[in-house]
């Protein structure tokens, strides 16, 4: 059988690709340090993405450079808009959950969930955090969001479930 040359694309990758799959490459060639700088770099020279910032978390927790990295994918916060912003703040949240930071992840999913309230991971987790650190008002708040969210989107099954696990809260 023969292959057709004109069936294999031959696009260019977008630079974001090339500079993960370098930084990857670079990771698993032992050296940590470069890979991290090699994304910070990239990181710094454009807007950030939702997938960047994906990739900037996924690094730090696979090399255990957290400070750099949560000082970038903060400060790209301000210049992500949209849904990219939500993209940014869900990554925010899993690196200051994952490094211990849960009091600023509550804060995060807190501003994540203003934004894009219909984020049932997010609500989800921000729901087991509150419930970690016993702050009960809050988590009843956000146990009645989500009620009426289901309710208004008529998921009548999952709203009854949120429903009684906020009824048990009291």
């Amino acid at each position: 059988e023969t292959v057709r040359l004109d069936a294999i694309e031959n696009r260019p990758a977008s630079p974001e690709v090339t500079y993960r799959s370098i930084a990857r490459r670079l990771l698993v060639s032992g050296q940590p340090d470069k890979a991290v700088a090699e994304l910070i770099r990239f990181a710094r020279e454009r807007p950030m993405t939702a997938r960047t910032a994906q990739a900037l978390t996924t690094m730090a927790l696979a090399t255990g450079k957290m400070g750099p990295i949560l000082t970038v994918v903060t400060q790209g916060l301000d210049e992500a808009e949209g849904r990219e912003r939500v993209g940014v703040l869900r990554a925010l949240a899993r690196l200051q959950r994952r490094t211990g930071q849960e009091l600023p992840a509550i804060e995060t999913l807190t501003v994540l969930l203003a934004e894009a309230p219909e984020d049932r991971r997010s609500r989800m987790v921000l729901n087991a955090l509150l419930d970690k650190f016993e702050r009960w008002d809050e988590l009843d708040a956000s146990r009645d969001k989500e009620t009426k969210l289901l309710l208004r989107r008529r998921y009548f099954r999952a709203a009854s479930r949120v429903a009684l696990r906020r009824a048990r809260l009291w």
